[in-house]
């Protein structure tokens, strides 16, 4: 037998072996053939065509305007001082009509554009008042220095006619879409050419609802290299702004996608209209953008470089320092550069002109993320700078003495990235699928090798799967119980009395939350002591440590909460005879003692120093359980919560974790049943392994000296994990009347809170759900300022059914102090009998970091991996059988077509037989 499956098993090997070589010969070929169809300008492309012709990707852009602070020291000589105002933000649509497909594998199409302000991503208001330079004068002063004198006067008449001075104040709104001047109808009367525009003057006013002219561009279906790429724009196959060959030709793309299958080699070409050139970035690194491959491209510093130091942009010239694109000669000679923000990657000596610019790569340098599969951009930043060279012109009294500078009037970040439903379907079929198919026969091909290790490799796996043991040569499980690596807080939250002397005269009390104050709590355990009965024991140390970061307040702050030593000494003393109880009164005033006081949050949890402790011992000496200070968790930090025994479920594993005594008792004495004094379920750490729906999660708990039990509420996963969630049943705190098993924990009040007196050296305190939730409306209704709801209040713990590991815990509950006017006892007042709620805690803990990798890989990962296997193991066995059997009928069909022709020819040769058959 054991041979039979080792030749099965190689068998199967040896076939994957042979299906993953063919998957690496076709996969990459079928994968380009459907990336080359699905990314070609064609309506039948899906996809690629779709966001091609409706860009899904929201563009913004920003932009950052460059006030100037000193225009009248500008116009005597002194250096421009800027200040950066910004960003204004517009959303930018782009929409493409006139689209139309023609017989050379080309499509034409323009591109408009909408611009609308988006207040709420914007640092000011399309009303905010910048002063600029004033380019319309200054700009046309430039164009009239050559002119003769005479016209240079009327112009320099007319700037003072129209009161046109060089620096102007105006709103953000007219700056970029324009403002009437009458200056423009004077220019084109008197210097008719001059300017290319009538009407309003503005920086962008001919770049709202218009388009970037006619693009020709290739669809890719002859060849899909060529896709994107631009074969002519308004019908020219190169312009003629510039004074070379190479400057004035339209290169690469229209700048919205590129061809597939790029490699670090390639550069990212494609033409601006807006700058009127060709624009080459370079690959920077390999990244991944959005949870997708991609490649970075980058502005080369040779992109706006002058002819001396590039010689290849000797074209573009004549040219000022390096880092600037004079585009006088396609803007109507006006002079305008472009560069880059804050004249990053340029001559230092420009940005040295001015003062008020910081250029660094981080908030300056432009990039383009592209999935180099597909040649689509996934992330998109283009930064660039406007600059106008001003100066003083001979004989324009206006212009002062301005010195030649290039002046930054603004700079602007075009931003859009991929996101929502394109980015879901992009990731899906041009990433996910290729990376599934290219992995698939690596996968194949290993899976080939260790086929013959399946068998050993899962009846392994299976064993630790299962293997929740306490034992120490259980690795994992072991280290996880010994060493619980879940980091547990204790957040901790007051109920601030806010009417203490109002509550002392009987009326309602309000209380207001205060919190949480969150402890870091360590669950260290020691003396672990394994028997031979299967079981082991250990005590398991609790210690808090303060997490202000993570907590609303500090352990400084004072909280009024009631006296609970003081009101609990006095409940008590009611039993008093008279003169004990005068006794008892002239202590409670002799030592300061009020029915509420202010104290500190660290006083009141780990415990303060009170005179009448001293007293209350002398005179009481059995009365009070402790020795020094006085807290609520005074005797918690610290200390451990006894000596548990528990199964190590090395024979039978139901029973791991199972308690099997608490301190040396099979059950407690605390209360007034059998039922209620039992030890049921685990230490409430741990629980048994295959845990079904029908199961509750008991445990016991030390601090409510008796075991609780929740009940299967859903199911769902928790950090990529198949979880339980268990909650408090309804009938936890339920009283005996309305919940018949909990009579044995009674005496008890309203239904909903737990009388833990007993268990508590007879203190007065009750544990509920945090702001009585679930419990009786009449507690809650008593006091101003409980708001019990399910999300905030209930406790939950979310199991992982398979092996009993916990993955997100919250135990939330309150303690509350039973409060009344005792008779003869001045400290009582004339309150009202109630339950005053202290504090309430949320203590909580989830799997996480490493331990969360390691147990997602062994309960989940290898699991369904062996799975698969199994299922691709009988899906090939079931392939050979078809093979088997379709060879089977073929041969048995032979051999009968063969016989039959046998007989029908008798005496023909056996060569004639052979190539019949």
């Amino acid at each position: 037998m054991v041979r039979v499956r080792v030749r099965v098993a190689a068998a199967a090997g040896a076939l994957l072996w042979v299906f993953a070589v063919i998957m690496v010969i076709t996969i990459p070929v079928i994968v380009k053939q459907q990336v080359a169809a699905k990314v070609q300008i064609d309506p039948e492309s899906g996809l690629a065509y779709t966001m091609w012709r409706d860009i899904p990707v929201p563009f913004y852009m920003s932009l950052y305007f460059f006030e100037v602070k000193n225009p009248q020291e500008i116009l005597r000589g002194e250096k421009p001082v800027l200040e950066q105002r910004g960003p204004y933000v517009y959303r930018e649509y782009r929409q493409k009509s006139n689209i139309t497909f023609h017989n050379n594998y080309t499509v034409s199409y323009r591109e408009y554009r909408h611009y609308h302000f988006c207040p709420e991503q914007s640092a000011g208001n399309e009303t905010d008042q910048i002063v600029l330079p004033n380019m319309l004068a200054l700009g046309a002063a430039l164009m009239v220095e050559d002119l003769p004198f005479a016209l240079k006067l009327i112009f320099s008449t007319a700037l003072k006619t129209f009161n046109e001075t060089p620096f102007i104040k105006k709103s953000v709104k007219e700056i970029l879409w324009g403002y009437d001047d009458p200056l423009v109808d004077f220019l084109n009367r008197v210097l008719p050419g001059i300017l290319p525009f009538k009407g309003k003057f503005g920086l962008f006013v001919e770049m709202n609802n218009s388009n970037t002219g006619l693009f020709t561009v290739y669809t890719g279906a002859n060849d899909i290299t060529k896709v994107h790429l631009v074969d002519n724009w308004n019908g020219i196959k190169e312009v003629n702004y510039w004074h070379s060959e190479q400057c004035n030709m339209i290169n690469g793309t229209a700048g919205e996608m590129w061809p597939p299958f790029m490699t670090p080699s390639d550069t990212l070409t494609f033409y601006s209209p807006d700058l009127c050139r060709s624009l080459d970035l370079v690959y920077q690194q390999s990244g991944w953008t959005f949870d997708i491959p991609s490649f970075r491209y980058v502005a080369p510093k040779t992109m706006f470089a002058n002819g001396t130091g590039y010689p290849p942009n000797e074209g573009f010239c004549p040219c000022r320092e390096s880092g600037v694109l004079n585009v006088s000669t396609c803007r109507y000679n006006s002079q305008v550069f472009v560069s880059q923000p804050h004249f990053y990657n340029a001559d230092p000596a420009l940005r040295e002109a001015v003062d008020g610019l910081e250029p660094n790569e981080n908030d300056h340098a432009l990039f383009i993320d592209i999935h180099p599969l597909t040649g689509i951009p996934l992330n998109v930043s283009i930064k660039f700078q406007l600059n106008m060279f001003v100066k003083a012109v001979r004989g324009i009294m206006e212009t002062g003495n301005i010195q030649p500078v290039l002046l930054p009037l603004l700079w602007f970040d075009e931003t859009g990235y991929i996101d929502g439903p394109p980015l879901h379907i992009f990731y899906k079929y041009l990433v996910l699928v290729p990376i599934i198919c290219e992995y698939l026969q690596y996968f194949l091909m290993i899976l080939g090798i260790l086929f013959i290790l399946i068998a050993v490799i899962l009846e392994i796996v299976s064993r630790k799967q299962q293997n929740v043991r306490i034992d120490p040569s259980n690795g994992f499980a072991y280290t996880v119980w010994q060493d619980v690596p879940i980091p547990f807080y204790l957040a901790i939250y007051f109920f601030h009395i806010e009417n203490p002397d109002a509550i002392l005269n009987g009326e309602k009390p309000s209380v207001a939350q205060r919190g949480p104050y969150v402890y870091r709590e360590y669950r260290p355990k020691g003396n672990v002591t394994f028997h031979e009965n299967y079981t082991v024991s250990y005590r398991s140390y609790r210690q808090f440590h303060f997490v202000p970061e993570r907590s609303i307040g500090n352990e400084s702050d004072e909280l009024v909460l009631p006296n609970m030593l003081a009101l609990g000494a006095g409940i008590l003393a009611e039993q008093f005879s008279p003169l004990m109880k005068v006794m008892f009164n002239a202590a409670m005033k002799e030592f300061n003692q009020t029915a509420f006081f202010k104290k500190t949050v660290n006083d009141i949890m780990w415990g303060y120093d009170d005179e009448l402790i001293t007293f209350l011992k002398k005179l009481f000496p059995n009365l009070l359980p402790f020795k020094d200070k006085f807290g609520l968790f005074a005797d918690l930090n610290n200390t451990d919560t006894g000596l548990f025994t528990i199964n190590t479920g090395v024979d039978d594993i139901n029973k791991v974790h199972q308690i099997s005594a608490w301190n040396g008792l099979k059950k407690v004495n605390f209360w007034h049943s059998e039922q209620c004094n039992m030890l049921n379920g685990t230490a409430g750490e741990l629980w048994p392994p295959f845990m079904d729906r029908s199961d509750t999660l008991k445990f016991f708990s030390p601090d409510a000296c008796r075991s609780l039990e929740l009940i299967y509420q859903r199911s769902g996963r928790s950090y990529g994990l198949p979880s339980f969630r268990y909650v408090a049943p309804k009938t936890m705190f339920a009283n005996g009347t309305v919940y018949p098993p909990n009579e044995g924990f009674c005496p008890c009040r309203e239904s909903g809170v737990l009388n833990v007196s007993t268990c508590r050296d007879n203190a007065q305190i009750f544990v509920s759900h945090p702001h009585f939730y679930n419990a009786d409306p009449v507690l809650w209704n008593a006091i101003n300022g409980l708001h019990p709801n399910e999300k905030d209040h209930a406790l939950f713990i979310d199991i992982h059914p398979l092996s009993g590991i916990p993955l997100n815990v919250s135990i939330k509950l309150q303690l509350n102090l039973f409060l009344k006017s005792a008779k003869g006892i001045t400290i009582t007042g004339k309150m009202k009998t109630m339950l005053l709620p202290l504090i309430w805690f949320d203590e909580s803990g989830n799997i996480d970091g490493p331990i969360l990798d390691t147990f997602y890989t062994f309960m989940e990962v290898i699991p369904m991996v062996l799975k698969c296997v199994q299922y691709i193991i009988l899906a090939l066995g079931c392939l050979i059988l078809t093979i088997t059997a379709i060879h089977g009928i073929i041969f048995l069909n032979q051999n009968r077509h063969k016989t039959s022709s046998s007989k029908n020819i008798g005496n023909k040769s056996a060569d004639s037989r052979n190539k019949h058959v």
